[in-house]
């Protein structure tokens, strides 16, 4: 992986990923009571959130794994029995689906497929992983400014 590859894969999932959101916000706003809002409001009654331990998790810890897994592991595997478009496509439902979120089932397939996509071009994990990191980075301060707000 050069090093000007690997920077235009990562910038090319930071706005494929972006726009993903983007539309799932728009999205959210036609749907009278989104699911989800119930773990927010579960993480605001919760008086014992640890900021640094969230963050250890969320942005180190878990797209670590969940790359390591769903594209280093299912991935590679799913490509030796079918074509590449549907192993992405396989493995990314699956990172929908292990997400246990109903109301965020499609844009994790499709941020699953992105970081699946970076992962194939990049024929390496650290783009996929800085992506994830970067996603999930996001959602945790979007999340805590919500918890200040309310």
């Amino acid at each position: 992986l050069s090093f000007l590859k690997g920077i235009f894969l990562t910038l090319f999932g930071i706005i494929a990923i972006f726009f993903i959101d983007i539309v799932y916000t728009i999205f959210l706003r036609f749907i009278p009571w989104d699911i989800s809002k119930d773990k927010i409001r579960l993480l605001i009654e919760n008086k014992n959130i640890s900021l640094p331990m969230l963050f250890i998790v969320a942005v180190i810890i878990a797209p670590i794994c969940e790359e390591l897994f769903f594209r280093g592991f299912l991935f590679p595997a799913f490509k030796k029995k079918m074509a590449t478009f549907s192993a992405m496509f396989l493995s990314s439902i699956l990172f929908a689906v292990f997400h246990l979120e109903p109301t965020q089932l499609i844009p994790l397939i499709g941020i699953g497929f992105i970081l699946a996509f970076v992962y194939e071009k990049a024929k390496s994990l650290i783009p996929s992983i800085l992506l994830h990191s970067l996603n999930n980075l996001i959602a945790i301060i979007i999340l805590f400014q919500f918890i200040k707000y309310s």
